[in-house]
């Protein structure tokens, strides 16, 4: 029976779930679908509208009027009327002939006088044959009707005219004369007017101000130099270290590196220095260095076998002495800073710390060392920061001058501490001259919130 309970609960169970996959099946059809309308109804309408916009931009541009800069080839006026055209028709006469040399006649007599002459009056050539001017039948039609002429003085019409010259003697054939046709108008010469475009003063493309960056606030600078040897023989070499904090940039021999790192250096037949240089928050340069020496082996002499005869002195022989040269004296100093308050406000079962900076004062590579002259109840350290910690005191050692290290103070209060204020006083001294030069001491006063 309790197989068959647990075979029924199975059948049951995987109809259950046959039934959940197809309403999820029919679900996930029926919003496919829903999706495919949607996107197809988005479709039409996006390209109804696309389609409408293009057609109004079309319309809009058929029935507007001429842009600027164009020419409109439409004349300025209505054409005029036909104007009446007028002919003139000239007749050509026989040359006269020519007038025979005065005082002479044909026959070489001179001219019989004329009955003018001799009456004594003045006389004038023969007046040369007038030629009608032919004009079109209306302006003759009015002219004779505001003055009539006598029937030998009329003129002739156009007709006539055309008919007496194409059968008068020698006359040459004359096409019909078109009188309807129009004399073409000459359109007026359009004046264009283009205007220049000149972009408004709110158009030009505005001046970028460039926003200045602000510089990130740096804390007090750290740096520590130096060589892992400070003498060495001609060919041998040395780790020269750094590790600085808080400055801009950092420059060993010219060259950027990153804040913490060292180089193999080897000595040649000369002393070597090499240089660190930084720049600090406010922009400032400050170079470090850190020599190191050569150690020159001693030779030793080899005996000479010839014999050397000493000179005989003279009475006023003065040895030559060498001149003694000057060892400058190297000086040894140390000083120690807090960072930021000498108070520390401390919890139960919590650590508080504070830095603190050691900085070589004197002429030459030097170890610091870091001590307490007095400390409190509550456990201490201190630290470097490389990780090497120490209880009572701590060296950093082969400081170049000038260079500053720090040490981290670290106070660990227990869970039954009393409430009050627990005293640290610490002191540095330099190792070079054995600890004669110590710094000021200072005073750290940590205190339960």
């Amino acid at each position: 029976p309790a197989d068959d309970s647990i075979s029924h609960a199975l059948r049951e169970l995987e109809s259950e779930v046959k039934a959940s996959a197809e309403a999820q099946t029919r679900s996930r059809q029926r919003w496919g679908w829903i999706g495919a309308g949607l996107i197809f109804m988005s479709s039409l309408l996006c390209g109804g509208l696309f389609a409408g916009y293009v057609g109004w931009q079309l319309v809009n541009r058929d029935l507007m009027t001429a842009q600027p800069g164009t020419v409109s080839t439409l004349p300025s006026a209505q054409a005029p009327a036909a104007q009446p055209q007028l002919y003139i028709f000239v007749t050509a006469t026989s040359e006269p002939p020519a007038a025979p040399t005065a005082g002479e006649t044909d026959a070489g007599q001179p001219p019989a006088p004329s009955p003018g002459e001799l009456a004594g009056e003045q006389t004038f050539p023969e007046a040369v044959t007038p030629t009608p001017v032919l004009v079109q039948p209306q302006l003759a039609a009015s002219a004779q009707a505001a003055a009539p002429l006598p029937p030998d003085e009329q003129l002739p019409s156009i007709v006539d005219a055309a008919t007496a010259s194409a059968t008068g003697p020698g006359a040459i054939a004359t096409p019909p004369v078109n009188v309807q046709l129009e004399i073409p108008t000459r359109r007026p010469t359009p004046v264009l007017d283009i205007p220049t475009s000149t972009p408004a003063s709110d158009q030009l493309t505005p001046t970028v101000t460039p926003t200045p960056t602000p510089e990130p606030i740096l804390g007090t600078p750290v740096v520590i130099f130096s060589a892992q040897d400070t003498a060495l023989q001609e060919g041998d070499c040395t780790t020269v270290s750094w590790y600085v904090e808080n400055v801009r940039a950092v420059f060993y021999e010219n060259l950027g590196v990153n804040g913490q790192g060292e180089k193999e250096e080897c000595i040649d037949d000369d002393p070597d220095t090499y240089n660190l240089t930084v720049i600090l928050a406010d922009g400032s340069t400050r170079t470090y260095t850190t020599t190191v020496d050569l150690i020159i082996p001693t030779a030793t002499p080899a005996p000479t076998p010839t014999f050397t005869e000493a000179p005989e002195p003279t009475p006023t022989w003065t040895p030559n002495l060498p001149t003694a040269t000057p060892t400058l004296a190297t000086t040894y100093g140390v000083r120690l800073e807090v960072s930021g308050s000498a108070e520390l406000s401390c919890t139960r079962g919590a650590t508080c710390e504070t830095d603190l900076f050691l900085t070589n004062t004197g002429s030459g590579l030097d170890s610091l060392t870091l001590f307490f002259t007095e400390a409190g109840a509550w456990s201490r350290q201190l630290c470097r920061l490389d990780g090497v910690c120490a209880t009572d005191r701590l060296t950093l050692v082969n400081m170049g001058a000038g260079n500053t290290g720090v040490v981290r103070l670290r106070i660990t209060v227990p869970e039954n501490a009393e409430a009050g204020a627990v005293i640290y006083r610490l002191r540095a001294a330099t190792e070079g001259n054995g600890g004669a030069s110590v710094s000021d001491e200072i005073v750290i006063q940590a205190q339960l919130q």
